[in-house]
């Protein structure tokens, strides 16, 4: 599966600037702890939305952190589109077009805290 390519333009807004999502999961992507990534948006109370990084690390017993990839994120990408939040998953769901099923994470998102 290659799931390093560009979507569809989802965007998220924190305060007040317009985030595009498929630039930031390229950039995550990259990373050499990461074997693939999804990045979505999930409500915050007083930015607007947060970006949430699915992270699937290349190495399990060795994952990434969230100030590993927002310092990577940092030196690629302005500050405001590194991802806010990370949840370590063993994969990405996907869809019957063999898409990353971003609405099954959102779903995990609303499960947690």
């Amino acid at each position: 599966f290659f799931f390093k390519q560009k979507t569809a333009y989802e965007m998220i807004w924190c305060l007040e600037f317009r985030r595009v999502l498929f630039r930031s999961e390229h950039v995550l992507a990259d990373h050499p702890q990461v074997d693939r990534v999804a990045v979505i948006g999930r409500p915050a109370p007083t930015i607007g939305e947060e970006g949430v990084a699915f992270v699937v690390p290349a190495d399990p017993a060795d994952p990434p952190d969230l100030e590993a990839l927002r310092s990577w994120s940092r030196e690629r990408i302005a500050d405001y589109k590194a991802p806010d939040r990370l949840v370590l998953v063993e994969s990405l769901p996907v869809t019957s077009m063999l898409k990353v099923d971003k609405r099954a994470l959102a779903a995990r998102m609303d499960e947690e805290p």
